[in-house]
């Protein structure tokens, strides 16, 4: 049986895949019970998105690691304790793959991680490459992150991440969202996390 805490999940994948127009749809049509579920994000909203282009390597990873040390201590642990449930857009896969874009290792980006409570699924939105240029492509301003030289290498890592996480023993779900639709997605992700309420999941 699960331990007596709210679930944690995060929605995780590279950019352009689906994440934040999921999670915003889970949202507004309550699927989740949203009475019982916070909603948060990574960065958080104190984070400077500045630091994204101004800073690189460890640099940027030392302002990451401190918002995500506040993200934690005041949403996600005091919430999952609370039993509530916690999702969160991006968390740790995501320092898996855009530090490495940054140049570092994946033991040094997870030697500064892994103190972080594990979820209890990590979901991983992936889409066609060119699906995702498409719909980059529709922004107005696109980080270092996104731009099109790094977006290979993002898909690259975001394997290698998986591969990682689930070798940790972490719960990793990926969902190919390039021939469904959102609707589909959301069924999906409220799938994965209901049945998760009542068992433990094994890779």
């Amino acid at each position: 049986m699960r331990p007596k805490k709210g679930l944690f999940a995060s929605i995780e994948g590279p950019s352009g895949a689906g994440k934040s127009t999921a999670l915003a749809q889970l949202k507004s049509l309550d699927l989740l019970d949203e009475t019982k579920t916070i909603y948060t994000k990574e960065p958080t909203p104190d984070f400077n998105l500045n630091n994204e282009n101004n800073l690189s390597g460890r640099d940027l990873l030392k302002t990451l690691l401190e918002d995500r040390e506040k993200h934690v201590s005041e949403i996600i642990a005091p919430n999952i304790n609370k039993l509530n449930n916690v999702i969160t857009d991006r968390y740790i896969l995501s320092s898996l793959v855009f530090q490495r874009v940054d140049g570092l290792s994946l033991e040094e980006i997870w030697q500064r991680n892994s103190h972080f409570p594990q979820p209890d699924i990590t979901i991983v939105l992936t889409a066609n490459f060119d699906i995702i240029t498409e719909r980059l492509s529709q922004r107005s301003e696109l980080s270092r992150f996104k731009q099109i030289e790094n977006r290979r290498r993002e898909q690259s890592y975001l394997l290698d991440g998986i591969i990682f996480l689930r070798n940790k023993g972490w719960y990793v779900k990926v969902i190919d969202t390039t021939q469904i639709t959102e609707e589909v997605v959301c069924k999906q992700i409220v799938s994965e996390v209901k049945k998760l309420r009542h068992e433990t999941p094994t890779n």
